[in-house]
């Protein structure tokens, strides 16, 4: 059950999250083109703090915590997020297909995009890779190379 202070502090945190100000605002009114890719988690539940509403023009990744880098996952709900809406794409949404690689197609195609139609502007990218977050998952292949804990610091 949540406690009064629990939820002081909820709404506390909630009103300050709606004044600071993200560096993805600070260079988009400077003229930036603001892309993150990867994972977001400074708040999902309401459109205004996602991060097309919070100084970001494009986002691809996960909103919340601990979301399975295979099946797009966190808790009961796909997390896997292309600015406002959750992806459907069913290439993307393999289970065999592992979240890092996405976030690097994704980057590459970031850049891309940028310089094609944006070459004006400067451009602003946030990858904020998973990789050192829990669930700590990697490709078999990787994992092959690990004995228990610790890897093999030849491979």
């Amino acid at each position: 059950m949540v406690n009064y202070m629990q939820m002081k502090i909820a709404s506390y945190i909630d009103t300050v999250f709606h004044i600071l100000v993200t560096i993805a605002q600070e260079l988009k009114s400077a003229g930036y083109r603001t892309n993150i890719i990867g994972k977001w988690n400074v708040g999902f539940t309401t459109n205004s703090k996602r991060p097309n509403y919070r100084g970001f023009d494009y986002f691809y990744g996960y909103s919340q915590a601990k979301t399975d880098y295979y099946t797009k996952i966190s808790g009961t709900s796909l997390d896997l997020w292309e600015n406002n809406a959750l992806v459907t794409n069913t290439t993307e949404l393999s289970k065999n297909l592992y979240s890092a690689y996405l976030w690097s197609q994704h980057a590459e195609k970031v850049i891309a995009d940028h310089s094609s139609n944006y070459a004006s502007k400067p451009l602003f990218l946030y990858f904020a890779s998973q990789l050192l977050h829990d669930p700590f998952v990697a490709p078999a292949e990787y994992e092959a190379k690990c004995l228990g804990n610790v890897c093999n610091a030849e491979q």
